[in-house]
């Protein structure tokens, strides 16, 4: 992520690239939008960058992760009296 990051004018390296973002999942495709709309605002793409890290290093908790992909033994689907 890092290293995605840290690529100067993404939003236009985006752009340019719009053909293979096409093949990505719906999904992971728009949280891109946000780097595209950013063209032409520097300021507003240090922001979305930084605010990227920040939520990065949040989910890659070696204590999170485990929750967020593959097995965890955080109940995921909560019925009757657990709601």
């Amino acid at each position: 992520v890092r290293g995605l990051l840290n690529l100067s004018d993404l939003g236009k390296r985006l752009i340019l690239n719009q053909t293979k973002l096409d093949l990505v999942d719906e999904w992971s495709n728009a949280m891109f939008d946000q780097f595209k709309g950013s063209i032409g605002s520097p300021e507003t793409e240090a922001s979305l960058k930084s605010a990227t890290q920040i939520m990065t290093l949040i989910f890659a908790n070696e204590q999170i992760a485990p929750a967020l992909i593959g097995k965890t033994s955080f109940p995921l689907y909560l019925e009757g009296k657990n709601c």
